[in-house]
This record gives structure tokens, sequence and C-alpha cells, in this order.
């Protein structure tokens, strides 16, 4: 007699919690899309180094773009043009190898880092 006591009492129990607590939208066959919550960004946050700072391989840099020369490597942003290098943080020119050159490159020629 005890073990139908308790079976009732646990599903009793049960009907209780589970109208309290919501389940998931009911639909009629309609697909359910969850949306990420405010707190998630919608896009990857870019990481690596700043344009400017050292670096030793692509993946350094937040550009993904080290530019490795004679006076060194730092991390740069690919160009094709000088209207594609912002000044500043660079001086707005695109070198010969399709790197932004950065302010200490200022009287340099094209080819140089």
């Amino acid at each position: 007699m005890v073990p139908r006591i308790a079976l009732c009492i646990a599903a009793v129990t049960l009907a209780i919690i589970m109208a309290i607590i919501p389940g998931p939208p009911k639909t009629a066959g309609a697909t359910v899309i969850a949306f990420p919550s405010a707190t998630t960004p919608a896009t990857p946050v870019a990481t690596g180094a700043s344009f400017g700072a050292s670096c030793t391989r692509d993946a350094d840099c937040a550009s993904k773009a080290c530019s490795k020369g004679r006076q060194g490597s730092f991390c740069s942003s690919r160009c094709s043009s000088d209207a594609d290098c912002p000044s500043p943080p660079g001086i707005g020119a695109c070198n010969g190898r399709g790197f932004c050159k950065k302010s200490e490159d200022k009287g340099k020629g094209k080819g140089s880092s």
C-alpha cells in the first residue's frame, strides 16, 4: 500500500512542476527559431595586435596582416592603393608589397615596409 501512495505523490508533484515551469512554445507544425540573447555579440570580436604593433606572423594581428621587411615586422592592413590605407594610424600610403605603411615609414619609397 505504501508504494502506491508514494507513486501517487510523485505523480502529483510532477504534474505541479510541469504546470509551473513553462515548456517550449506550442506550435502547430512550425519551426521554432532561437535567436541569440542580447549579451551575445552579433559578430566575432577581432583579436590580435593593433596597427603598428610588432608581429611575427599574420595571426598575431587583428587585421591578419603582418608586414615583414628589413626594418622589422609590424601589424598592417592589406592594400592595393593609397586609398585603402587609413591615416592615422598609418600615413595613408600603400607600399609596393600590398601593405599599408606606418608613420615611421614616411620618408621611405615604394617597396619598403
